[in-house]
């Protein structure tokens, strides 16, 4: 009987506890892990560094892509929502099987998001420099090779058409028939109307699914699955969707309170006509 590959994406939110989510994840018994949103240094969480953490508990393979060094600044001070500066977040990949490749690439960053000096409130008083990226994996599995492209799009001072664009970057000109696209996408476009009606089937969700479906891929958690939210902001914004030469065996929305988003699953296998 052909074995299952499990793979997991979680934006782990910066590293709170970071004992817990050790264990958290360890508990899911993944082959390939996905996370975004790790501190390195960073004093909002006691200068922990998440990444090389997680990678000794894990102790998979593993590559980290840094996205953003976080500026102390007394915006930090004032309004605490980012919680203090120094050191730098990013996203990592795990995993069971060898990383044969791995490289990463810049998405386009509208100007008030360069954090230059020249921006007079920065994003949720957490001042940053740096820019979103894709992080681009070729893994072998016993299964065959898979490519996995994790991505945090951009979220605030930003829309569809940008998140759409830096999706775009993302992808580039890759096939996607041996592909596993995921990662916080940040659909928020159509939030607030969605919560007023009960409803997470937002005009963002809805325009992002189509997107992946033109390129072929399919995302098999449903639309008004919540992924993310405190109070009134509810979505779903973490993806992850796979390429017609996976078939998906189950899927899994794990809730936790050590992070703002929840944790997503899949179970699949790869088609053996579509093995190399």
């Amino acid at each position: 009987m052909m074995t299952l590959v499990r793979i997991v994406l979680w934006n782990i939110e910066r590293g709170y506890y970071p004992e817990e989510a050790a264990e958290f994840l360890h508990s899911l018994d993944a082959d390939i892990y996905a996370l975004c949103e790790l501190d390195r240094g960073v004093g909002r969480t006691q200068g922990i560094d998440m990444y090389t953490f997680l990678q000794k508990r894990i102790g998979f393979d593993s590559h980290y892509t840094k996205e953003f060094d976080e500026i102390p600044s007394i915006w930090r001070k004032i309004v605490p929502w980012g919680g203090s500066g120094g050191g730098e977040i990013g996203n990592a990949l795990f995993s069971r099987f060898p990383i044969r490749a791995c490289r990463s690439v810049g998405l386009s960053t509208k100007s008030p998001l360069t954090y230059d000096g020249s921006t007079w409130m920065p994003e949720l008083f957490q001042p940053r420099r740096g820019s979103r990226q894709a992080q681009i994996a070729d893994i072998e599995t016993p299964q065959g090779p898979l490519t996995v492209v994790l991505t945090h799009t951009e979220l605030w001072r930003s829309n569809w058409l940008h998140r759409r664009q830096q999706l775009e970057e993302a992808l580039g000109n890759m096939q996607t028939a041996s592909m596993i696209f995921t990662g916080d996408f940040n659909s928020v476009g159509g939030v607030l109307a969605g919560y007023l009606r009960r409803t997470h089937n937002t005009s963002e969700v809805l325009a992002t699914r189509d997107w992946l479906e033109s390129k072929g891929l399919n995302d098999p958690f449903s639309n008004d699955q919540v992924t993310c939210g405190r109070g009134f902001l509810r979505a779903k914004i973490d993806w992850l969707s796979l390429g017609r030469n996976f078939l998906v065996q189950s899927h899994t929305l794990h809730n936790t309170d050590l992070s703002d988003h929840s944790c997503l699953s899949v179970d699949f296998t790869i088609e053996p006509s579509s093995r190399a």
